[in-house]
């Protein structure tokens, strides 16, 4: 277990300000930062984090887009004189985990979000219950994997450790393949709602619950689709294939 309780998270969206207040909760000292000032001001504010010095932290979260988390995390370990473990929050996990070469990185990914976007969605209790995955790579040292293990054990996630490339084959089914299904259905009822409104008045729960996933942050999905573009196209066209398929028997 880290002996020094201090924390840094850098992004404070719906992620990263869960984490933040939910390690707060638990007694740690935690610091912030994000690309707006604006939001580091409410965090603070807020008392979501008490600061914004990183510099005595030994644990770090790195919570910023996927195509940001290498850049962002390969500065922080030249930087920070008493990091000891800094994981990320990014939906794939392949492209990062063979990008950074340090036994203090460990790939992660919570399986847990909401509608809602940034400071006005954080919650102390979101991992609760929820699978966190950790995706070590070669270079990651056990102390390191079992130090952030404890910890969000202690948040109330489940850790389920996966190879990295795994991780990106399955959430790409489990996540990424959902969203983007969600969204054409999404943008196929609304172009059908301009021509007939009645069509809103027959959307019941069903329908809500297919379409609610489209309502995340959209300024998570380019990178995470990016990055993870071969799998989404395997997961589509395996979708795909299964709709065609009904299309030939209704």
């Amino acid at each position: 277990m880290i002996f020094r309780r201090r924390a840094h998270v850098v992004g404070l969206g719906l992620i990263g300000g869960s984490v933040a207040i939910a390690l707060r909760d638990l007694g740690w000292s935690v610091s912030g930062s994000d690309t707006d000032e604006r939001v580091v001001s409410n965090a603070i504010a807020r008392r979501v984090v008490n600061g914004t010095d990183a510099s005595d932290a030994s644990l770090v979260v790195v919570a910023v887009p996927a195509q940001s988390v290498v850049s962002v995390t390969k500065s922080l370990l030249e930087q920070l004189p008493f990091l000891e473990v800094i994981t990320d929050v990014a939906g794939v996990k392949g492209s990062i985990v063979n990008a950074i070469d340090d036994p203090r990185f460990v790939g992660g990914h919570p399986m847990a979000g909401s509608e809602l976007r940034g400071l006005d969605g954080i919650r102390a209790d979101l991992f609760q219950g929820a699978t966190w995955v950790l995706t070590p790579g070669p270079s990651t040292a056990s102390e390191t994997y079992a130090q952030l293990q404890s910890i969000l054990t202690d948040l109330g996630a489940i850790p389920l450790a996966l190879p990295a490339d795994t991780h990106d084959r399955l959430v790409a089914m489990a996540s990424h393949v959902p969203h983007l299904v969600a969204g054409a259905l999404m943008n196929e009822a609304t172009g059908m709602a301009r021509e007939d409104s009645a069509l809103l008045r027959l959307a019941a729960g069903g329908f809500r619950d297919m379409t609610r996933i489209s309502a995340g942050d959209p300024g998570i999905w380019p990178g995470v689709l990016f990055n993870n573009a071969q799998e989404v196209r395997n997961g589509l066209s395996r979708v795909i294939q299964r709709l065609v398929r009904l299309e030939q028997i209704v």
